[in-house]
């Protein structure tokens, strides 16, 4: 199978050149980065379509001179409606806020990400490492791995929403939280690992964890 691609998408040579460079370090071994300019952007979405190459992501700069970054990537969605579209933002960029939660609301957009800063900007990675899991799920790969990880993501959300009035959630309803590394909380190792997850458990997020 053709190798996956990430494709970054701005009107700013230096936008393009930072993802890109950022991206082709970090995954060049496993994934073809791809750069454009935005106007040519559905055009060459379209022409890895009909070559069948996967794309797993596509990121677009938001902001600055890319004012017309999210309709560029959105419009495109039908060439590969597995990937996940992604909008990249500067940060302190506030005025991209509206734009951008307006687009996840509707489904015109996936994720957003906050532009590395510096080389080997671990948060920047960590997003992109996050977003390449979800598409793997998407397609049905590796999908005990991505599982597990997305229960730790929940755990570590459901933790975070306690830190408000320093409170603690049960036990029972912590999945996946290793109570000797959570940080959620200011208060280290006052969480305890619940049981493995039983067929059908209820969560508060809304979830519903089913047993393969």
């Amino acid at each position: 199978m053709d190798r996956p691609n990430i494709v970054v998408v701005s009107r700013d040579e230096q936008v393009r050149r930072a993802l890109g460079g950022e991206l082709d370090r970090r995954y060049g071994d496993d994934y073809d980065i791809v750069t454009v300019e935005s106007p040519q952007a559905a055009d060459r979405l379209g022409e890895l379509a009909d070559a069948d190459r996967p794309v797993a992501l596509v990121i677009a700069g938001v902001g600055g001179v890319d004012t017309d970054g999210i309709p560029v990537i959105a419009d495109t969605r039908h060439h590969h409606p597995t990937a996940l579209y992604v909008a990249a933002v500067r940060w302190g960029d506030f005025e991209t806020a509206g734009p951008i939660f307006d687009a996840l609301t509707v489904g015109r957009l996936d994720h957003w990400v906050l532009r590395p800063e510096t080389e080997r900007d671990e948060e920047f990675h960590r997003s992109i490492t996050d977003l390449l899991s979800e598409w793997a799920s998407r397609r049905g790969n590796e999908f005990e791995a991505v599982r597990i990880e997305n229960i730790y993501r929940r755990a570590r959300r459901m933790c975070q929403r306690t830190r408000y009035g320093d409170q603690l959630l049960p036990a029972d309803m912590l999945v996946g939280c290793d109570p000797d590394h959570c940080r959620c909380t200011g208060n280290r190792g006052a969480l305890t690992a619940a049981a493995p997850a039983q067929p059908g458990r209820q969560y508060p997020a809304g979830d519903t964890e089913i047993d393969p």
